[in-house]
């Protein structure tokens, strides 16, 4: 029973039925809180606006008080997508968890920061990430023009 339900908890977070349209914001019955579409991991999400714009609204949601707040069982299914560290792992990953909310640099950045960085600079929004592929997949198409162009100037 615990795998079953651990297997389904991930699925509580998204809550995405409604057809997209070109705008980022659903209006809510209350329309003090408005709702922003976004796009990670390959899931649909819609988060308050104010998650997405405020840092300090950020910091108190994805903090270690939050990460207290899961049971035991919860913490330790999340625990699985950080990395395995060869000696002291459960030690390790406690830190890393302690360095990840604490917003301290791990290697070049910390990816909570990173991450409301992106958010607010509406990387995550669907709209905005589909013109970021296309975008990418225009300058490879360059590139290969280029490059053949090179090679052929070369023979």
């Amino acid at each position: 029973m615990e795998t079953n339900e651990m297997d389904n908890w991930g699925d509580n977070w998204s809550t995405s039925d409604s057809d997209e349209t070109g705008s980022s914001y659903s209006e809510e019955s209350n329309s003090s809180l408005r709702m922003e579409a976004v796009r990670v991991g390959g899931e649909r999400l819609l988060l308050p606006q104010g998650l997405c714009e405020n840092p300090d609204v950020f910091r108190e949601f994805l903090s270690l008080d939050t990460w207290y707040s899961f049971s035991e069982s919860q913490r330790q299914y999340l625990k699985n997508f950080l990395p395995t560290f060869p000696e002291q792992d459960a030690e390790e990953k406690d830190a890393t968890i302690r360095m990840l909310f604490g917003r301290e640099n791990i290697r070049f950045g910390n990816p909570l920061t990173e991450f409301h960085n992106n958010l607010r600079a509406a990387h995550y929004r669907p709209d905005v990430s589909k013109m970021r592929a296309l975008l990418r997949k225009a300058q490879y198409k360059d590139y290969k023009r280029a490059e053949r162009w090179r090679v052929y100037e070369l023979l």
